[in-house]
């Protein structure tokens, strides 16, 4: 922390530590001027009308690395960087209009160029017929203070980086938590969740929704015929095909509130959010179209289809909780595909002919 002492106080410790003017062999007003200038224990920097140094003690010409007889007659503003030089300027320009000083951070430099940071406190003087006659400017030197500044800055900045870079672990480590390696939707364990907090809300609030579970028709086939890779491109294929294409989504299958997963091996599962039985079913048939389309090459040439049976479950209509809602759509995923797959069925259809 700097001791902010005005001209006069530090005026007052030059003398204190020098006895009176007498005892130093020095008469003249202005000998007892520079005398206690040189002596006191801050920088003293003194410029003309036209900002030129016309006086500075020992101690600031020090702190530059200058002797004082370097610096007369050499402008205030030659001292100063660019940026210093610009708000020194303004600060001089409203001082001489108004007589009103103040204290300012600049960045002074060194003889050798090198920067030292500095608190110059200035005090515009006129003469006696009120014209300005320049400027006393008390220096202290900001250095030190201003490294640590920089240090704590330097330091608080790498906290918030590394907070960032924590939050951002954080996020990839829900994700990976929550996310199915292979298809890029959400994992079993991350619909189970989604399931249960979808029928706490249509519990409490009285809606309905549907679940629907989708089996790939003949993927153990695939698998066994082109390899387990070819069955995990098509598994993607599936996903993709539900979910759509990035810059489709708002427009596509699915809705922003619904919510699809990899269940199982070769199972999806979709919650459709605010869906009526019928409207439950009719997505299902969407998706039955979409899944068809969907394709990938294998190296014979041939063109491998995701064909898919899907079932149909509504709550509460055929179930009020998880297992028994997982059930019903379950029975009717096999329902479907006991009739040669490729299609949707409604739960509670599985036994009719």
């Amino acid at each position: 922390m700097i001791e902010k002492r005005g001209p006069a106080e530090g005026l007052k410790k030059a003398l204190d530590g020098s006895g009176s003017a007498a005892a130093t062999g020095v008469t003249s007003r202005t000998d007892v001027a520079e005398l206690v200038l040189d002596r006191t224990s801050e920088g003293v920097w003194v410029i003309d009308a036209d900002f030129r140094t016309s006086f500075v003690n020992d101690r600031a010409a020090r702190l530059l690395g200058y002797s004082g007889q370097e610096m007369l007659g050499r402008p205030l503003l030659a001292f100063m960087d660019e940026e210093s030089r610009r708000q020194c300027e303004q600060s001089l320009a409203l001082g001489r209009r108004s007589g009103v000083g103040e204290q300012r951070e600049l960045k002074l430099l060194r003889r050798n160029g090198t920067p030292v940071w500095t608190c110059l406190a200035t005090h515009h003087v006129y003469d006696g017929e009120g014209r300005y006659a320049g400027a006393l400017a008390m220096v202290a030197d900001r250095t030190e203070e201003k490294r640590r500044e920089e240090r704590l800055l330097a330091r608080v900045e790498e906290l918030e980086r590394q907070v960032v870079e924590a939050r951002a672990a954080a996020l990839d480590f829900e994700k990976l938590a929550t996310t199915d390696s292979v298809t890029g939707l959400h994992n079993r364990r991350h619909f189970e969740e989604r399931l249960a907090a979808e029928i706490s809300r249509c519990r409490r609030h009285g809606r309905r929704f549907c679940l629907l579970l989708i089996d790939l028709d003949r993927f153990k086939t695939v698998n066994d015929r082109f390899g387990h890779h070819v069955g995990d491109e098509l598994l993607r294929a599936a996903a993709e095909a539900l979910r759509g294409p990035a810059i489709e989504r708002a427009s596509g299958l699915l809705r922003t509130s619904d919510v699809v997963a990899r269940y199982g091996g070769d199972e999806l599962g979709v919650i459709a959010a605010e869906t009526d039985p019928n409207g439950g079913m009719a997505l299902a048939d969407r998706c039955v179209a979409r899944l068809g389309a969907a394709t990938v090459p294998v190296s014979t040439g041939e063109q491998v289809r995701a064909m898919a049976s899907i079932g149909v479950a509504s709550f509460p209509l055929h179930a009020d909780d998880a297992a028994e809602l997982v059930a019903a759509a379950d029975r009717a995923m096999y329902a479907a595909k006991s009739r040669g797959g490729c299609r949707a069925w409604m739960a509670n259809r599985e036994a009719e002919g």
